[in-house]
């Protein structure tokens, strides 16, 4: 496991790119310095994860064998959300032991209606 510098983080863009458990989290690390990134030490990454105070995500090959360093290296976290694709909440699951799902629900804009919202 290796950590990835603020000015390097777009090696794991590809990793991130159809990221959609919590995109801002993995945008916001990616592109600057807020939070750290993490990756295995396969040349390209395989695994990389985006920590952000308590927050965590997960993105490539759960199964990858560096996978399972980057899912223990948050286990120091009193609380934490781990936020990935079910490979990894599955992985989670085995490293960390017990272990909640909560369900997220989409927000869209555009069925707002901007004059109830005024008044």
């Amino acid at each position: 496991m290796r950590e990835i510098a603020s000015e390097q983080r777009q090696i794991l863009s590809g990793l991130f790119a159809n990221f959609k458990p919590f995109p801002v989290l993995a945008e916001m690390v990616l592109e600057g310095p807020p939070g750290k990134a993490f990756a295995d030490d396969s040349d390209p990454p395989r695994c990389a994860v985006a920590v952000t105070g308590h927050y965590t995500a997960f993105a490539g090959d759960a199964s990858a064998p560096g996978a399972a360093e980057l899912v223990r290296s948050i286990s120091h976290l009193e609380w934490g959300a781990l936020i990935g694709n079910a490979g990894w909440m599955e992985l989670g699951r085995q490293i960390l032991g017990s272990a909640r799902t909560d369900k997220r629900h989409a927000f869209s804009a555009a069925n707002l209606n901007r004059d109830h919202l005024r008044a």
